[in-house]
């Protein structure tokens, strides 16, 4: 193991590193120690390539502390160290509440996609400010559903901005259908129990727009 890990230090070659990856992999939780051994070295591929090996052993070396690198200079070692955070009960809501607020647009998805299936109370403020403000839309959409998957008051304001019928001309309308708008209709539906996620869904779901009286019913679209 020990030639191989340093041949996987210095090999340059992608499709070389791959194959020794799988074959110290397959050698299972007594290499962990040594792959620890050698998150000191401070070249980021040498400490991605450890952290990629740590990520796949079952189970991780008790002193191992992956949280140690969600806040490192590279975004490529905080992506492996966030996989491995990710598979940690104990540690899961800190790798989120960091990951969220990454400037690595591959964390946050990550994080999102996390926080879908199980977003902590201490995330909900983060997955709102990118449910307002992210830059990609694609990354506002997935922060709305994720809003819409909790049951907490913050996840409602927002999602009741969003979603609530503007000032106009000549009196008040909807804001413009966008896949935004869409999904935080949708998510509305969460909490539809409360009276002003009530009136706005009963208002979307008389739309002429069958796209948007899916959104807030969940039926199909009207042909």
């Amino acid at each position: 193991a020990g030639p191989m890990l340093n041949a996987l230090s210095e090999d340059e070659e992608a499709r070389s590193r791959r194959l020794l990856l799988d074959r110290l992999v397959e050698l299972g939780s007594p290499i962990g120690p040594a792959a620890l051994e050698r998150l000191a070295d401070p070249r980021w591929y040498v400490q991605r390539n450890m952290l990629n090996i740590l990520g796949d052993l079952e189970p991780l070396p008790a002193d191992f502390r992956p949280t140690d690198f969600l806040q490192h200079e590279d975004a490529r070692v905080r992506r492996e160290a966030l996989r491995i955070v990710l598979r940690d009960p104990v540690a899961r809501d800190q790798g989120l509440l960091l990951a969220l607020g990454d400037s690595d647009e591959r964390m946050v998805w990550t994080a999102l996609t996390a926080a879908f299936e199980s977003c902590p109370a201490a995330s909900v403020l983060q997955v709102a400010s990118l449910a307002v403000s992210a830059s990609g839309g694609d990354l506002r959409v997935v922060a709305i559903r994720v809003l819409g998957g909790t049951a907490d008051h913050v996840a409602l304001g927002v999602l009741l901005e969003l979603t609530r019928p503007r000032k106009a001309l000549l009196g008040v309308k909807p804001p413009a259908k966008t896949p935004a708008y869409l999904a935080a209709l949708a998510a509305l539906r969460s909490f539809a129990t409360e009276p002003d996620a009530r009136a706005i869904l009963d208002q979307a779901a008389r739309s002429r727009d069958g796209e948007v009286v899916q959104a807030a019913t969940g039926g199909a679209s009207p042909r």
